[in-house]
């Protein structure tokens, strides 16, 4: 009867294991970032002999006091970072912006980017950034920041809605 309630115990605690999130060593909850949208859209060239570039998108809402210093994207493609955007969801769409833009960038630098702000970042294709030992191979579908003066934090991404292409002029 001893042996029957090991074993029962010892299956309880496996079946518990399983259920638990996995947990990046290293990596902190995401307290700074929530997800708003993760998309992917095709830019078309108003060129004949122009080509399509197709960008993967995540909108986020910034909760921290300070600013972000670094976003990276860990997909299927490799690390690779993504550009740092404030941006403005378009309400009221004013003439000469392509239907498709939903969203309005501003050309300040990130330090301006405060808690309640929405950020627009883009995953840049190529380079060559060393990935940190916290991030092994079998991390996938991640988006990685840093703030100053924090370790590597992390959200996992779901997924990627395929938005209507753009017509560029």
């Amino acid at each position: 009867m001893k042996y029957v309630h090991r074993s029962f115990f010892l299956v309880l605690i496996f079946a518990a294991s399983c259920s638990i999130p996995t947990k990046i060593k290293g990596a902190k909850a995401p307290e700074h970032i929530s997800i708003i949208e993760a998309y992917t859209q095709s830019k078309l060239s108003g060129l004949e002999d122009g080509e399509t570039e197709t960008g993967r998108h995540i909108v986020v809402l910034w909760k921290a006091k300070t600013y972000p210093t670094t976003f990276f994207w860990r997909g299927e493609a490799g690390w690779l970072p993504c550009k740092i955007q404030k941006a403005h969801r378009i309400s009221k769409r004013q003439p000469g912006i392509p239907q498709g833009i939903d969203y309005q960038t501003e050309r300040n630098g990130i330090e301006t980017i405060s808690a309640g702000d929405t950020i627009l970042l883009t995953v840049l294709r190529g380079g060559k950034y060393p990935v940190p030992e916290i991030v092994t191979d079998d991390i996938k579908n991640r988006l990685f920041y840093q703030t100053a003066g924090s370790d590597w934090l992390s959200i996992p991404v779901g997924h990627f809605v395929k938005k209507p292409d753009i017509s560029m002029p």
